[in-house]
């Protein structure tokens, strides 16, 4: 946890002035997660109505919902893509220039390079591969957090007991996660 923290303070002065975009982002990504969630609500509804007496009126305002989500979702998955692709090469990008701007500053018998081209490469590929992770992993975090929250309500409207069974097995996932994840790190 704290080799995250100090990756989120180094590339915070990359992407501190897409602040506002971030937070559109973030709150766009949020309502898709969630619209992404309640669509197969919607469709298992839609089944629904014609097991029993089917109301043509309840039948319509079902296929209203889903298509008007679906177009919404459509709109939205655009928008986070093409936005979180903007927020992440901008950030990308004042990132490599950060590190050539100091590998001009430092002296050549300092840092010896044999292979100008292959530390070009590298700091090309490092930059784009951390700024994508915390792209992925600060995009994708809030919406899931609220799904999660929003499934678990569901799931308690429907039986108490799975929620509760649920929200016991949500910790018991973060500890063998850990533990997996320190095993892979050994190998």
């Amino acid at each position: 946890m704290k080799v995250i923290y100090e990756i989120i303070r180094f590339t915070y002065k990359f992407i501190k002035e897409y602040r506002v975009k971030i937070w559109w982002y973030l709150f766009a990504g949020t309502i898709l997660y969630l619209i992404t969630s309640i669509v197969p609500l919607v469709v298992g509804a839609f089944i629904d109505s014609f097991s029993g007496n089917a109301v043509i009126e309840n039948v319509m305002l079902l296929c209203l919902i889903f298509f008007g989500l679906s177009l919404l979702q459509v709109v939205l998955c655009y928008y986070v893509k093409i936005e979180g692709t903007r927020i992440c090469s901008g950030a990308s990008n004042k990132m490599k220039a950060d590190f050539f701007l100091h590998m001009q500053k430092v002296s050549p018998l300092k840092n010896k390079i044999d292979d100008p081209a292959a530390l070009t490469d590298r700091i090309n590929n490092e930059c784009e591969y951390l700024i994508m992770f915390l792209c992925n992993l600060g995009m994708q975090f809030p919406g899931k957090c609220v799904g999660t929250v929003v499934m678990l309500i569901y799931i308690a409207n429907q039986n108490c007991f799975l929620a509760i069974v649920s929200l016991l097995i949500i910790p018991l996932l973060f500890v063998f996660h850990k533990k997996t994840f320190l095993h892979q790190n050994k190998l």
